[in-house]
C-alpha cells in the first residue's frame, strides 16, 4: 500500500495549497500524512521537505524515518531507527548526519550516518544530561537548549569534539513571561529564535510559543497563526527559521497527527 502524500488542509486564515508544496514560500498550514493508522508525534522535517523523522507509538515509542525523491511524490514507507528506547523529540543536525533524541529514561542520545541515503548507526548516550524533556542544537553544534523540570536551559562547548558540561547550564527565563512550564524546545540554526511547548499546571499543553530578540526575551503565542484549535505539541523549528513541524490532536480525537507551518 502506497503511503498517502503530503496533503493540504483548509483552516481559517490559510491560503489554498497544492498537494505537494515547495519548501516554505508562502504562509500556510499543511497536514503531513504518513500513515493514518498510527499515532505519530514530534516531527522533524528537512528544509527541502524530502525527509521526515518522528516518534511513533507502536507497542511503545520508536523513532521513524521516511524520505521521498521530490515534493511531488509520496513519502516512502517509514522505517524504524533502532537503538533508543521510548524516544522523545528526535531531530537531525544541519549537516544531515547526526540524529539526536531523548529516551524514555530522559537521557540524551545521538546516532550518526555517512549520508542521507545511509541508515543511522546505533545510538550512543551523551553523558551529563538527565531528566530531560526535549533538546535542540544550534547549527554550529556549540549550543544545546534543553528542557528539565519543565524549565528551559542552555549550555555551550568550545568545539564539536568537546563534551557539553551540563553543570554550566543557564536558565532561559523569558523574564516575566515565564511560567516555568516549558518543554520541547527547538532552537533556530543561528540561535536567535526558539519555539517551545508551554504546559498548564496539570502538564497538558496550552499551545506553542516563540521566543526571539535579545536573550530570547520577546515571547508570543503561535496559536493564532496555527489556527488555535486542538492540542499542539512537540515543535521543531526548521533551519530556515520559518518552518515549524509539530504534532496535534486537532484532526482526530486520538491525536498523533503531524503538521507543518510556514511563516
Amino acid at each position: 500500500m502506497t503511503p498517502p502524500a503530503l496533503a493540504a488542509v483548509a483552516l481559517a486564515g490559510c491560503v489554498s495549497l497544492p498537494d505537494h508544496p515547495p519548501p516554505c514560500v508562502a504562509q500556510r498550514l499543511d497536514e503531513l500524512y504518513v500513515d493514518g493508522t498510527h499515532a505519530d508525534y514530534e516531527p522533524w522535517l528537512s528544509p527541502d521537505h524530502l525527509e521526515l523523522v518522528f516518534r511513533r507509538d507502536v507497542m511503545g515509542p520508536i523513532v521513524m524515518t521516511t524520505q521521498r525523491a521530490s515534493v511531488e511524490q509520496a513519502f516512502a514507507a517509514p522505517t524504524a531507527i533502532n537503538g533508543v528506547t521510548a524516544p522523545l523529540d528526535p531531530f537531525v543536525t544541519d549537516d544531515d548526519l547526526e540524529l539526536w533524541t531523548v529516551d524514555g529514561m530522559q537521557r540524551l542520545w545521538t546516532a550518526t550516518r555517512r549520508a542521507r541515503d545511509q541508515p543511522f548507526g546505533n545510538a550512543q548516550q551523551v553523558a551529563g544530561f538527565t531528566s530531560l524533556q526535549g533538546a535542540s542544537l544550534t547549527a554550529d553544534g556549540l549550543t544545546i537548549v534543553f528542557a528539565q523540570g519543565q524549565r528551559l536551559y542552555k549550555t555551550t562547548r568550545a568545539t564539536t569534539s568537546a563534551a557539553f558540561d551540563a553543570t554550566m547550564q543557564q536558565e532561559i527565563a523569558f523574564g516575566i513571561a515565564s511560567t516555568g512550564l516549558e518543554v520541547h524546545p527547538s532552537i533556530s540554526s543561528d540561535g536567535t529564535t526558539l519555539v517551545f511547548q508551554r504546559n498548564d499546571s496539570n502538564g497538558a499543553s496550552v499551545g506553542l510559543f516563540e521566543a526571539s530578540g535579545p536573550d530570547l526575551a520577546i515571547v508570543k503565542s503561535l496559536e493564532g497563526d496555527l489556527g488555535g484549535v486542538g492540542h499542539d505539541d512537540g515543535p521543531q523549528l526548521g533551519r530556515d527559521g520559518r518552518t515549524i513541524a509539530f504534532s496535534s490532536s486537532r484532526a482526530t480525537l486520538g491525536g498523533g497527527q503531524l503538521f507543518v507551518y510556514c511563516e
